[in-house]
């Protein structure tokens, strides 16, 4: 049944035609049609003759699952699946079932992405399975998966910066910080115990990934994590706006795609801003500090406006909070007098730099501050940022859904929502189905047909 299926489904591909579209030329309902292509259900024999003369086969061929299908013999080489398909002939490989698991805090989540990939493509078969994650009263944990995931390609969708999720241990309340769901993710995997046909994480904000680095004696958390997913037999890694992406070089057999939310921050600004003007004369894209510049450059190239950097120069002994103290923070580059301002970062943490930032600007004369961020955290709380937006040092922070973010912020005056949800569900499809990555990772094309559209902000 599911060779028979799996050459049912290349068949109705190879003839342009939905699940729904094959169900009503038979007749039959398009959960049918599914039910064969999943391997659950033979079509029955008053419908399979004619199912043959309409894909252009024999119901022979399509009992023994087609000749191409059955002959496994004549596999193609690790690096051609490792692209999401094999061919044969004129036909594509796909990656079977989509399983989404979602990890602590990641349910609505998930049940937004199945939601997003029925819109992308109507025949997409994408099926939610909670993960049972319980404690023991030591405090030590398991993970339990009620349903089979084998054969499926298996998406762990998990949140590493939802501090909100916690656990009791000792009558302690216990936030759950990055290690413990990193955890939680290696036993998911364990779980799985290898019988998914392939496993994919889906991590948004990567694990550790401010640790890539060594400076003096300190460890690479991010390098020996991704050795570790590398290790236990996960395919493919896809996170946001990663701090450096040269880790990837820890784990060079596994896929790592990055991807950069600037066409939605673009969207989003437009939409809450129509009078922002994307010219030299009108808005300036100013970079927190020199690590930030490839992600600020971005951001100028794609718009065609001006670019300036904050220099900072850190201690090399002293540190707080983690991180090395700042001790100079300026401004260089173009005039800002009179002009909106984007600052960009990757995350905001306290947000006491950024706010420095801000205030400097103002003092410069900038018209309006803009901040994006892919990550907001406002680990010391948001009265800072309540204080400089009633200042007027900052007129508004964008931060994406990619990351759990407290409703409190949420519902500040200064806070907008980047929505990322259904660019993580394109890009699960595009692995699921073979498709390049490229004009998903890349959103120079989609930003140009943007703004050729929208007469707002040119």
């Amino acid at each position: 049944m599911e060779s028979t299926g799996k050459y049912i489904q290349i068949l109705r591909k190879q003839h342009g035609w939905s699940q729904r579209e094959l169900a009503e030329k038979l007749g039959v309902s398009f959960q049918a049609v599914s039910k064969w292509e999943r391997g659950d259900n033979l079509p029955d024999s008053g419908i399979l003759l004619y199912l043959a003369k309409l894909l252009n086969t024999t119901a022979d061929k399509l009992l023994s699952g087609g000749e191409a299908v059955s002959r496994k013999t004549n596999r193609v080489s690790i690096s051609e699946e490792k692209e999401g398909f094999f061919s044969m002939g004129n036909m594509r490989y796909f990656f079977g079932e989509i399983v989404l698991l979602p990890l602590r805090g990641m349910n609505d989540y998930a049940e937004k992405i199945r939601s997003y990939l029925y819109d992308i493509a109507h025949d997409v078969d994408v099926t939610v399975i909670n993960v049972d994650l319980p404690r023991f009263k030591t405090g030590d944990a398991k993970a339990v998966l009620r349903e089979s995931v084998r054969g499926k390609d298996v998406y762990i969708i998990v949140d590493m910066g939802n501090y909100s999720e916690t656990y009791n241990i000792h009558g302690f309340e216990n936030h759950m910080s990055p290690d413990e769901h990193y955890m939680d993710l290696m036993r998911t995997i364990s779980a799985i115990g290898g019988k998914a046909a392939r496993i994919n994480v889906i991590s948004p904000l990567l694990y550790s990934a401010r640790q890539d680095r060594r400076i003096l004696r300190e460890s690479l958390d991010c390098a020996v994590a991704l050795q570790e997913l590398y290790s236990v037999g996960v395919s493919n890694i896809m996170a946001f706006d990663v701090h450096d992406d040269r880790v990837q070089n820890a784990a060079p057999f596994i896929g790592f795609d990055k991807l950069m939310p600037i066409y939605q921050a673009i969207k989003a600004l437009c939409r809450e801003y129509p009078d922002v003007r994307f010219d030299e004369k009108s808005t300036v894209v100013v970079s927190p500090d020199f690590g930030g510049m490839g992600r600020n450059h971005m951001y100028s190239d794609e718009l065609g406006i001006d670019l300036g950097v904050f220099y900072k120069r850190r201690s090399t002994t002293h540190m707080t909070d983690g991180n090395y103290a700042v001790q100079l923070h300026k401004y260089i580059g173009p005039d800002v007098k009179g002009k909106d301002v984007l600052v960009i970062d990757d995350i905001i943490a306290s947000g006491e730099t950024m706010l420095d930032v801000a205030r400097q600007l103002t003092a410069l004369g900038a018209k309006r501050i803009f901040v994006i961020a892919t990550f907001g955290f406002f680990t010391k709380g948001k009265a800072l940022f309540d204080k400089a937006h009633s200042d007027g040092a900052l007129e508004a922070v964008f931060v994406t859904n990619a990351s759990y973010v407290d409703k409190a912020v949420t519902e500040s005056q200064w806070y907008r929502e980047i929505d990322v949800i259904k660019y993580i569900s394109y890009y699960i499809y595009c692995a699921n189905s073979g498709y390049s990555m490229a004009k998903i990772i890349d959103p120079h094309t989609k930003i140009k047909e943007y703004f050729e559209k929208c007469s707002i902000c040119e």
